[in-house]
């Protein structure tokens, strides 16, 4: 049985990853913000004993910027984890909208959201956007 960490396990993403893992067997353990959402995964998997699924309880990476919550869960595993085979990280929408497009644009992956660093600041709104849009386009 392969154990998988799996990254924001009560995204919309994540979620469906998680279902797929279990039922095919693999133990995982999950990151969370908070007990509660540990605790709603936890009655949606109700049959899943602690050694096939677990809880690591992670407070907003994104905070300040997410940039330096994905690389620092790289350098983790790097050091930490040495045996780790593949890393796959997912982002967000925001990541790629323009929201000076016009409804029914078609998106690729050529597209990114143009968002600046000073356009970031704001709101909370323009933050979150930015913050993913930076921690996967950041080189």
């Amino acid at each position: 049985m392969t154990r998988f960490l799996l990254t924001g396990g009560s995204g919309f993403i994540a979620a469906h990853v998680l279902d797929i893992l279990l039922e095919r067997g693999h133990s995982v353990v999950t990151t969370v913000r908070s007990l509660q959402k540990a605790q709603a995964i936890k009655e949606a998997h109700p049959t899943y004993d602690k050694d096939r699924l677990d809880f690591a309880i992670v407070e907003d990476i994104a905070q300040p910027e997410a940039i330096i919550g994905t690389t620092g869960i790289l350098k983790a595993i790097k050091k930490n984890a040495p045996s780790v085979k593949r890393v796959v990280i997912t982002s967000s929408f925001a990541a790629v909208v323009d929201r000076s497009k016009t409804v029914g644009k078609i998106y690729s992956e050529a597209d990114w959201n143009p968002m600046t660093e000073a356009e970031a600041y704001e709101g909370p709104a323009n933050g979150y956007r930015a913050s993913k849009t930076f921690a996967v386009s950041h080189e």
